[in-house]
């Protein structure tokens, strides 16, 4: 990976924890370009706006989300329906609490700033069906 594409993935991943820790109105530029060791002038070489850059990590994290599910329906198998539903569960229970995606996805799911709950909103409708079609299967 070149210096630029690393310097760009380290500002989405530290985004990412410090949005989901610490909320978008709390979480700073300056905060994520302490984190990425970058001054914060340079994100603006990567991401026009904070907007922009949380409007990224909304993409990767329901992108990230839908391959999440796609894997679980794809390797249940012919599991019963108890240990397909246990599984999922498990898996859920992991996916939400263990991991700075989960969590993100979590709280921005529920309560997303007031600017972005339109574009929240039609980005989990793709969730949703996924969500459908996967129980679908049971």
């Amino acid at each position: 990976m070149k210096k630029g594409e690393e310097t760009k993935q380290n500002i989405l991943e530290h985004g990412l924890r410090l949005f989901s820790l610490k909320g978008y109105e709390e979480t700073s530029l300056k905060d994520i370009a302490s984190k990425v060791n970058i001054k914060t002038p340079s994100i603006y070489a990567y991401f026009s706006s904070k907007d922009e850059l949380f409007e990224k990590i909304v993409d990767f994290v329901i992108d990230d989300y839908v391959k999440f599910i796609d894997y679980q329906a794809s390797t249940m198998g012919s599991l019963s329906i108890r240990d397909k539903l246990y599984n999922l569960l498990g898996e859920l229970n992991e996916y939400y609490y263990m991991n700075d995606r989960g969590v993100f996805l979590k709280r921005y799911g529920v309560f997303p700033p007031e600017r972005f709950k339109e574009l929240i909103s039609q980005k989990t409708v793709v969730l949703k069906m996924k969500l459908e079609n996967y129980f679908i299967l049971f």
